[in-house]
């Protein structure tokens, strides 16, 4: 990522955009919840299935809608917006595709109904695809290409939230997309506005899924050698399958709290006073880490981040000073990096001023719906 994109998340003006917007997304997430709120447009939220940190919201309709039941919310309500999952998210397809048959239904009723969505994919997932297909590798490749290549020449626009992330479509798709409405945001978050965040840092945070693609065993493995040249502690918070060798692990150690999920205003506390972020992302599948919202919470509390080359925001990382890891590094050397960003002088002032006015996905939401 281009070290100006913190300055290019420009204040968008949303007097401008559309009465009626509808996000149909696969997985519903507390931060979407957020952003609808930050909009200030109307909007609607249908979702498949929800994240572990989804917490709702009064103030935003959301409904539970299968891909089909969602086709048919979409020609029961008069929509000017409905965005989508990205195309290059595989499990949403479907849903996707049940969108744009509402849509160009909607436009044979007379509507004027476009179709946008936001994109953050960074692996090449027709080669994953080919790779997990076996003998038939080859077939799911082209059938996955081909789904996702309709889907992206449906939309009538596409914001990319990394540079990552566009020159993957580029590659992938070549100008499948030329002539469609395309624009590239920081994937970044602001400072956060609703905490006292603490100059006095202290102590390590994992913020995440408690399964092995975000680190969690890896973190575990380091933490002794860690703790013994820190003196330091560490909270984990999140749920998942590996929830209960975790709370095992930690019942080992003094320093360790491990809280599961927790509401967001219980983690952002925490953030306010951790010293360091630790996410140390791996592949699994077709899943690779895209940006990694525990690492744009963390930065948006003033927070040191150790995080591995796999998120799109890594070269930004790395330009900011903060600490960047290919996991095929030795324990030693992970060691080495968390023990340097717990011991060094605070950064917190320095560490907010290097992010943006704006939320890079609430501007690309400005002009997604506008």
């Amino acid at each position: 990522m281009r070290p100006d994109l913190a300055a290019e998340a420009e204040e968008v003006d949303h007097s401008s955009n559309p009465r009626r917007v509808l996000i149909n997304y696969e997985v519903a997430r507390t931060a979407h919840v957020d952003r609808i709120k930050a909009s200030g447009v109307e909007c609607t939220m249908l979702y498949g299935r929800t994240y572990a940190d989804f917490e709702g919201g009064a103030d935003v309709k959301t409904f539970q809608r299968s891909p089909f039941g969602s086709t048919i919310h979409i020609l029961a309500n008069r929509y000017d917006v409905v965005e989508v999952n990205e195309p290059l998210f595989v499990r949403a397809l479907p849903r996707i595709f049940a969108s744009i048959l509402a849509v160009v239904l909607a436009r044979l009723m007379g509507r004027n109904t476009r179709l946008v969505t936001y994109a953050i994919e960074n692996a090449d997932v027709f080669a994953i695809a080919e790779l997990k297909g076996g003998s038939l590798g080859w077939l799911a490749r082209s059938a996955i290409a081909l789904v996702a290549t309709v889907a992206l020449r449906s939309m009538d626009k596409t914001a990319f939230g990394s540079d990552a992330a566009l020159a993957n479509y580029r590659r992938l798709f070549k100008d499948q997309a030329a002539g469609k409405a395309q624009r590239l945001f920081s994937p970044l978050n602001s400072a956060c506005r609703s905490c006292a965040l603490d100059r006095d840092r202290t102590g390590a945070v994992f913020l995440g899924a408690l399964e092995p693609r975000k680190g969690i065993e890896r973190l575990m493995s380091i933490w002794p050698s860690v703790s013994a040249a820190t003196d330091t502690s560490l909270d984990i918070i999140g749920g998942g399958y590996l929830e209960p060798s975790v709370l095992r692990w930690g019942s080992n150690y003094e320093n360790v709290r491990i809280h599961g999920q927790l509401p967001q205003a219980e983690v952002h506390k925490i953030l306010s006073r951790a010293k360091v972020l630790i996410l140390l992302s791996q592949p699994d599948g077709f899943w690779r880490e895209q940006i990694g919202l525990p690492l744009l919470e963390g930065l948006a509390h003033g927070c040191e981040v150790v995080a591995s080359t796999d998120t799109s925001i890594a070269p930004w990382l790395s330009d900011q000073g903060h600490q960047v890891l290919d996991m095929r590094n030795s324990d030693v050397e992970i060691v080495s990096a968390v023990v340097e960003a717990l011991d060094r002088p605070s950064r917190v002032k320095i560490i907010l001023d290097s992010l943006p006015n704006l939320d890079g996905r609430v501007a690309a939401s400005g002009w997604l719906w506008s």
